[in-house]
C-alpha cells in the first residue's frame, strides 16, 4: 500500500521536496532507451554501437533533454547492455548476474567470518549503482568489482572444499641408496 501510494504520487512527493521528478532527466533517458531497444530487440545495436555521436537516435535522445546535449549512456547499466547486445545478450548476462546474487546471499547467510559478507556488499553496490548509472559494460571500477566477485564466488568455495594435502616429511629411499650410494638429496644418516 505504501509503495503504491509513493508510485502514484511520485511527482507530487518529489516536487514538494524541491527535487526533479525525472531524476535529472534519467526517466526520459530510460523511456527513450526502451523505445530504441524495441527497434533492435534481439541482438541490439552492437557493443558500444548506440551511444555514439554519429548515431542520430542517440543524438535525438540528448536533444530531447536539452538542446545541444549529448547523452553518453542510458544511465542504467542494464538498459545499456540491452541497447548494445539486445535481449539475448541481456538475458545471458542476467543468468550470471542473478547466479552471483544467489551465491552472495548464500555466503552472507551462512557467514562464519566477516569476509563472507563482502561478495553480498559488492553485488548490492553494483546493482544499486547500475540502476541510475552505467558501468556494467565499460571500464569502470564497478565492472571490475563485479567480475572479481563473480569469479571469487565460484573459485573461493572450491578452494575451501578441497583440503590441502598434508606434507609428506618422509622421503622414499632412492634406487642409489639401496646400492649404498647417497644421492645427497635424501636426508639419511649413515
Amino acid at each position: 500500500m505504501v509503495v503504491r501510494g509513493v508510485i502514484s504520487n511520485w511527482v507530487a512527493i518529489v516536487s514538494s521536496l524541491g527535487k526533479d521528478p525525472t531524476m535529472s532527466g534519467r526517466t526520459v533517458l530510460w523511456h527513450s532507451s526502451i523505445i530504441e531497444i524495441q527497434q533492435r530487440p534481439w541482438l541490439g545495436h552492437g557493443f558500444a554501437g548506440f551511444w555514439t555521436e554519429d548515431n542520430p537516435a542517440a543524438m535525438g535522445i540528448g536533444e530531447s533533454l536539452s538542446p545541444g546535449f549529448y547523452a553518453h549512456s542510458a544511465h542504467n547499466g542494464f538498459l545499456n547492455i540491452a541497447l548494445d547486445v539486445g535481449w539475448v545478450g541481456l538475458g545471458l548476462f542476467l543468468i550470471g548476474f542473478l547466479s552471483t546474487w544467489i551465491l552472495a546471499l548464500k555466503y552472507a547467510y551462512g557467514a562464519k567470518s566477516p569476509e563472507a559478507f563482502w561478495p553480498f556488499a559488492v553485488i548490492l553496490l553494483v546493482t544499486i549503482y547500475n540502476l541510475v548509472e552505467s558501468s556494467l559494460n565499460s571500464e569502470d571500477i564497478n565492472w571490475l568489482l563485479y567480475v572479481l566477485t563473480y569469479f571469487s564466488l565460484r573459485i573461493w568455495p572450491q578452494r575451501a572444499k578441497v583440503p590441502l594435502p598434508e606434507p609428506n616429511l618422509q622421503l622414499a629411499p632412492s634406487a642409489t641408496q639401496s646400492s649404498g650410494i647417497a644421492d645427497g638429496l635424501t636426508p639419511t644418516a649413515r
